[in-house]
């Protein structure tokens, strides 16, 4: 199922979601990915949906500084509705930028309940600024406490050059700019490292067993964030 949204659409969760999940016997549960344009959240949406058995997911992925995705995508798939949203900090500037944030705002009050919120943030450049700070607080500010500790972080483009301590490390300084901006104590904030496209890395004539090493790190890596996922409950955002 794949659904694009606009700002005037205010419609209840669509039935057949809630037919699947009821068929598959578990809760649909719903994440929210947010990130600045260019750090993969795109390509991380399409491979989560691989993981959890999609053959063809939905979600267009760009290289171009401007954010490819204009309006949130979403797509259903075995229970979890991954929901794509635009690109912060990319080259339309300030107001282009606050236009995506207030768009990434009422995808969330429309889904009516969210599981997670997960922000992307690029290994190579782990940068948490201004754009992606004022982001989170505008969706915590909206929707309150309870979605502090609905997030979590995953750090795209991880080609194992960062360890899992140093992924650890960044997580925690970015829960310190979070606590920071927002006043809020943050909790320790969960991070999972993920290689959208280890393939790739045959270009750079990185060994094949390098390679196969990587995608089983990131399939690891997935499946624990779906559980972290689905284990949440949800806070309410109508």
């Amino acid at each position: 199922t794949t659904e694009i949204y606009t700002l005037s659409l205010h419609d209840a969760l669509p039935i057949s979601e809630l037919l699947f999940a009821a068929c598959k016997g578990m809760q649909l549960a719903k994440a929210v990915a947010v990130g600045r344009t260019g750090d993969g959240k795109s390509a991380l949406c399409n491979r989560i949906a691989r993981s959890l058995g999609c053959g063809a997911p939905s979600f267009l992925e760009s290289a171009d500084p401007t954010s490819f995705t204009a309006q949130p995508v979403a797509q259903t798939v075995a229970g979890v509705k991954i929901i794509d949203t635009p690109g912060l900090l990319d080259t339309g500037g300030v107001s282009q930028d606050e236009a995506n944030i207030q768009k990434i705002v009422e995808t969330v009050r429309q889904e009516g309940f969210v599981n997670a919120l997960l922000l992307v943030v690029n290994e190579e450049c782990p940068r948490f600024d201004d754009g992606m700070q004022n982001a989170v607080k505008l969706v915590v500010d909206s929707f309150g406490e309870n979605s502090v500790h609905r997030l979590g972080i995953v750090f795209t483009k991880a080609s194992g050059k960062r360890s899992r301590k140093q992924a650890k490390q960044r997580a925690q300084e970015i829960g310190g700019l979070i606590t920071d901006r927002l006043g809020y104590a943050m909790p320790g904030l969960p991070c999972w490292q993920v290689e959208c496209h280890p393939e790739e890395l045959s270009a750079l004539r990185v060994p094949s067993e390098v390679i196969a090493a990587q995608h089983e790190a990131t399939e690891n890596a997935l499946q624990g964030m779906i559980r972290w996922v689905r284990s949440n409950s949800s806070f309410d955002t109508s």
